[in-house]
């Protein structure tokens, strides 16, 4: 068994007013007054990061929320988040990211750039990999990433992407897996490409939806042409449904997300199986190939107060092509979590999950609903 990795947002964020978390899809669109509050100013949070290839890191969450229309409430709060991370074993990480809604919400503009000395199992690649291929490669990483939408129609928006990649100073063990099989991308390399997305989504919410629908295609295109050391597409569909049992939030949420690649993948560039948001219970990438199709569905209900409670379950495999994915290597996820609701009025919860899988299980402990 191992422990799936943690991010620990420190409970005194439920002492803060209503209103200042933020997350990469930016705030519904009922802003409250205490984010007109603190429009223009900073929010700084303390953070407790546990994996166990990093052991304990300590750092801070800040973040600052602002309108570029402040006289529109229907258009949702843009948002600056930077945190920095330093672990027991030496590592820095530091991201900032922002979600910037246009007046009218004609245009959203959001991205990230990272930076992570960050170690990672590394197991193979394929659906049926044993315990034993285990191998701990470390590296840098250095991250951007930045999409662009414009509104086609009220709830429809499409845009491009451009992505940036740059991974260096890899450590391999002598003799492991990662040096003998040699996959591309093995002793470092740089992917940059430009894509497509086009998004419908008509939630009600958009860290936590009772009602309403998602749904993501989205392309990325990797060449000589574009600054990439190797030739690769991606494309992501996402799509997700939300329905409302119950007047008192009785919830069903229903997911299924492909992740298909084509061309010289570099292995960390790979589909990968196991994460906090879908295939729960594995540790990411103990499954990568080219492909990787998952579905889930949870139900999420109140118990009592603040608190309330969820059961999810799902499935899921990676191939190296469509044609090879098979009922038969489909791997189960599922579990249960314990939800506590920080902020009312944007129906933000920490939620407490434990989940099963294929002979693994992983807690998590995180900020907003897994999708």
């Amino acid at each position: 068994m191992r422990v799936k990795s943690l991010l620990l947002l420190c409970l005194l964020c439920s002492l803060f007013p209503s209103g200042i978390f933020a997350q990469d899809a930016g705030f519904p669109a009922d802003t409250t007054d205490a984010i007109k509050e603190k429009n223009g100013g900073w929010v700084a949070l303390p953070v407790v990061y546990y994996t166990p290839e990093t052991r304990f890191g300590f750092g801070a969450l800040g973040m600052r929320l602002f309108s570029l229309d402040a006289a529109d409430t229907s258009v949702r709060t843009s948002n600056v988040q930077l945190y920095g991370l330093y672990t027991l074993n030496k590592q820095l990480m530091i991201s900032p990211s922002y979600t910037l809604f246009f007046p009218e919400e004609k245009y959203i503009l959001d991205g990230n750039l990272a930076y992570f000395k960050f170690p990672r199992y590394y197991y193979g690649i394929g659906n049926d990999l044993p315990e034993t291929n285990e191998e701990l490669v470390d590296y840098t990483l250095l991250r951007l990433e930045n999409r662009l939408l414009r509104k086609l129609d009220r709830q429809l928006f499409a845009g491009i992407q451009w992505n940036y990649y740059k991974v260096f100073n890899v450590q391999q063990q002598e003799g492991g897996l990662l040096v003998s099989t040699q996959p591309y991308g093995w002793d470092g390399y740089t992917a940059s490409g430009i894509g497509a997305a086009l998004v419908y989504d008509s939630r009600d919410l958009v860290v936590n939806p009772s009602g309403g629908t998602y749904l993501e295609l989205s392309s990325v295109f990797n060449g000589s042409i574009t600054g990439s050391q190797y030739s690769f597409n991606h494309y992501t569909l996402d799509a997700r449904r939300y329905y409302l049992l119950h007047a008192n939030r009785h919830i069903l949420a229903l997911q299924a997300f492909g992740s298909f690649t084509t061309g010289e993948v570099p292995f960390l560039q790979l589909s990968q199986l196991g994460s906090a948001t879908i295939m729960r219970g594995y540790y990411q990438g103990r499954y990568r190939d080219k492909n990787l199709l998952a579905a889930q569905a949870e139900y999420r209900l109140p118990v009592w107060w603040r608190i309330g409670a969820a059961a999810f379950a799902g499935f899921g495999d990676v191939a190296p092509s469509l044609d090879e994915f098979s009922f038969s290597t489909l791997k189960p996820s599922y579990g249960l979590g314990l939800r506590f609701m920080v902020n009312e009025s944007e129906k933000v919860n920490i939620r407490f999950d434990y989940a099963w899988g294929q002979e693994t299980s992983g807690f998590y402990l995180e900020i907003t609903e897994a999708f």
